[in-house]
């Protein structure tokens, strides 16, 4: 099963909150930002509009990005 953030055959993979998976490209992605005070929260904005709330901190899904 793969994890939160690996990559496979280029894509990188992604889990929302809400169970959703996506399977992105890094230059699929707009903005990234810290989603709750707490900042264990991320927002990942995909270009289209289509907003993920990943449960990880801002610093973990930079890595991923990188």
């Amino acid at each position: 099963m793969p994890v939160q953030g690996e990559r496979i055959a280029g894509f990188i993979l992604i889990t929302g909150i809400d169970g959703i998976r996506y399977a992105v490209r890094q230059h699929a992605v707009s903005v990234l930002s810290d989603h709750d005070p707490a900042q264990d929260e991320t927002c990942v904005v995909l270009h289209g509009g289509a907003v993920v709330r990943v449960p990880a901190s801002l610093g973990e899904v930079l890595t991923w990005f990188a």
